[in-house]
């Protein structure tokens, strides 16, 4: 009889996250990136489009008029923000589908990425260098409790 880490690590999905994210990074590692890089690369998965217009249109940016382009959101956002909002939007595609009896992900995805902004902002204030590998640990830091109700979900509740 299998134990329950067997039944985790045997049926895991790893994540790789997904190439729009991998060009918009290599994007903005470039020193010479121009903001219209960045709303090309995003432009290019409609997807990915699709959810960064509806993000910068939530009431958690609670911008007072519509935010209809690609170049508009990039240019309110900035690019550590385009990034975080990509880096985050493409680890929540990884588990779309999942039930939410097993777990709620809007809940989820909203403590995760609260987490993520906290760790970001304490971060700045300790004068922290890199702040972008703060807010991806603080992002990610519950990522395994995905895996195992992705798993094993009698024995993850």
């Amino acid at each position: 009889m299998p134990t329950i880490w067997e039944k985790v690590t045997e049926n895991a999905k790893l994540i790789s996250l997904p190439d729009v994210y991998l060009r918009l990074k290599s994007v903005i590692d470039d020193p010479g990136f121009a903001m219209n890089d960045i709303a090309d690369v995003i432009s290019q998965d409609p997807a990915m489009t699709a959810r960064l217009l509806r993000l910068v249109n939530s009431a958690y940016f609670g911008f007072a008029a519509k935010i209809d382009t690609v170049n508009r959101a990039v240019g309110m956002l900035g690019s550590q923000q385009v990034h975080d909002l990509v880096l985050a939007a493409s680890v929540a595609q990884r588990f779309e589908g999942m039930s939410n009896q097993v777990m709620d992900m809007e809940r989820f995805w909203l403590r995760s990425v609260t987490r993520a902004i906290a760790c970001r902002e304490l971060a700045v204030m300790c004068n922290m260098l890199d702040g972008e590998r703060v807010f991806v640990a603080g992002l990610l830091s519950d990522i395994g409790h995905l895996i195992m109700y992705q798993s094993v979900p009698d024995a993850a509740l």
